[in-house]
């Protein structure tokens, strides 16, 4: 097992780089977050002591290889895996609890996002390009069907886009593809978290399904949530991608019953402005038929 300290200071948090255990617990300060990572867990035969002020966190999918019944940790049975944990991180000085793991994610306020190497030996800037896979979305649908991903490596999905349908229209927006890379956690499951070469300070959370009723018209999976940890931005859906759509109203004319009207035909009825939903619209009063008009604006 590996760990690194995390040090509030002046100008942001600080990432100090430990190779073990005993070291972080020689250097740790009250205040300081360590986190311990690697694929296994032996706490019995860790050294981990229980510094005042000090946070605990593990991280990753990794797996207790040893009992720790009654330890510093609380019961934790062999084989349990870090992601079945459910106590939040405690001051070790406080109670004896099993304690989560955070998100892949290190990200220090100063705006720079740090990630454990595929190694897991030591923390980097990952706003630097990291090695990692190419691979198409559709080729990463079939390598997680097929339980064949390689947990701990990187996947580059170079086809990636926003593709998405513009709100409140039938109308496609396919965006310029923006690769996104993923972290496979499983050999059949990828980390919540998606990282972008072209936006390094963005967290971007990414479901890589297709999932109709959460983005209408996504083709490469879709991004549920994306924060730009320089500006402050955190936004439920990709911020720099979707498109609305700004309707320019011309005069519009009074409806006619005996006029036929197309699909985004404008008209005014009842001193309101309606949009028509549908083509062949004839003889469908607006406000009377909700299913082949859209109220738009009152025109007074």
């Amino acid at each position: 097992m590996k760990c690194a300290i995390l040090r509030p200071t002046a100008n942001g948090t600080q990432v100090i780089k430990f190779e073990d255990p005993v070291t972080c617990n020689a250097a740790e300060q009250s205040g300081d977050t360590v986190i311990y990572y690697g694929f296994d867990y032996d706490l019995a035969a860790e050294t981990i002591t229980n510094t005042a002020g000090v946070k605990r966190k593990f991280l990753g999918d990794a797996k207790f290889t040893t009992s720790n019944v009654g330890g510093t940790f609380g019961g934790i049975p062999t084989g349990t895996t870090i992601n079945d944990l459910t106590a939040v991180a405690v001051d070790c000085a406080i109670a004896s609890v099993p304690i989560a793991f955070p998100a892949d994610l290190i990200q220090a306020s100063d705006g720079k996002i740090y990630k454990m190497n595929q190694a897991r030996t030591a923390w980097e800037d990952f706003s630097q390009d990291i090695s990692a896979e190419d691979i198409t979305h559709t080729a990463l649908l079939a390598k997680i069907a097929a339980s064949t991903l390689i947990p701990g490596t990187y996947y580059k999905i170079t086809d990636y886009a926003s593709v998405h349908t513009i709100p409140n229209t039938t109308d496609t927006n396919t965006p310029t593809a923006e690769p996104l890379i993923v972290l496979a956690i499983a050999v059949n499951k990828l980390s919540p978290i998606a990282y972008s070469p072209t936006y390094p300070q963005d967290v971007i959370y990414y479901e890589v399904t297709n999932d109709q009723t959460k983005v209408p018209g996504c083709t490469k999976g879709y991004v549920s949530r994306r924060v730009d940890t320089i500006k402050n931005i955190d936004i439920s859906f990709d911020f720099r991608a979707v498109k609305f759509r700004r309707w320019k109203l011309v005069t519009p004319s009074t409806w006619n019953s005996g006029t036929t009207y197309a699909a985004k035909d404008v008209v005014t009825y009842s001193g309101v402005v309606y949009i028509s939903l549908v083509g062949t619209n004839l003889n469908n009063a607006p406000g009377d038929t909700l299913d082949k008009w859209q109220r738009v604006a009152s025109s007074t």
